[in-house]
């Protein structure tokens, strides 16, 4: 299972487009707020950082995600859990992408990006599903005696019985001890995977990201591709594995936040 995010979309956008045409650019624009829109409801619904960082639905208007009029909407069909109606969004970009095609917004395919949207929708309800799976606390409780029971009976069964005192270390004993506890903080931590713990999926980080990237791709799609018109060779010759430019370079990555400020807007 993995979480998805809106760059094959943004870059469908840039390319069966003409980002110069503003109208053009408020259907891309509206188009990625509402994919983004529907991975935000739907992570509310399941991981604390995201409730956190929105905790009520006005929160979602102040940064740029939702309308008035879509929250409206939303509220009078959910009785004000609009969480639940995560997928609508993806519903309403269907609808713009149609509309987008008729309006002659769109200068190709609109399936291409139709196809995003559905595989979008699919990556969300596949998260929300494994949420219904609760495992039965039964199951918790029963291991959790089972392996004390173990380690206790384990203790008895390993001391021996001497006249004279011997003293040792049950290596194999602790081994035991340190792998089955070890998978014990496992369990634990994997129970649920969006939380607010250290060990949690960083969803908060992973959607200023996705934000960022809507950003970045709508600002690239409308600037163009640079061309450097002293240098005919650029773009005649394939990158080597000496290139400046490497993957470890990216382990310090830059910290991007859309929620430090009260007052910044997503879109």
């Amino acid at each position: 299972m993995s979480l998805p995010n809106p760059d094959n979309v943004a870059l469908l956008c840039s390319a069966l487009t003409d980002t110069q045409d503003p109208k053009a650019k408020v259907f891309c624009n509206d188009l990625l707020r509402l994919v983004v829109l529907a991975f935000t409801l739907c992570m509310r619904k399941i991981s604390k950082n995201i409730q956190l960082e929105f905790p009520n639905d006005e929160d979602l208007l102040t940064a740029g995600l939702i309308t008035k009029s879509e929250l409206e909407f939303l509220h009078d069909k959910s009785n004000g859990n609009i969480n639940s109606l995560y997928l609508v969004p993806l519903n309403w970009a269907m609808n713009r992408v149609k509309q987008g095609k008729f309006d002659n917004l769109i200068i190709s395919d609109r399936k291409e990006i139709m196809r995003e949207l559905i595989k979008h929708r699919d990556g969300l309800y596949t998260v929300d599903v494994y949420q219904w799976e609760k495992i039965p606390p039964v199951y918790r409780q029963v291991v959790y005696i089972a392996v004390y029971v173990f380690f206790a009976f384990s203790l008895l069964s390993n001391q021996v019985l001497e006249n004279g005192p011997d003293t040792f270390i049950p290596i194999f004993l602790l081994l035991k001890f340190i792998f089955y506890f070890g998978w014990f903080k496992v369990a634990e931590a994997l129970r649920n995977p969006f939380g607010i713990d250290g060990d949690d999926f960083e969803i908060a980080a992973y959607l200023a990201r996705n934000i960022w990237s809507c950003n970045v791709h709508l600002q690239s799609a409308i600037v163009g591709h640079p061309v450097d018109q002293n240098n005919n060779n650029v773009g005649n010759t394939v990158p080597n594995d000496e290139v400046a430019f490497k993957i470890e370079d990216l382990k310090d990555k830059i910290e991007i936040s859309y929620f430090e400020d009260d007052n910044k807007r997503c879109f």
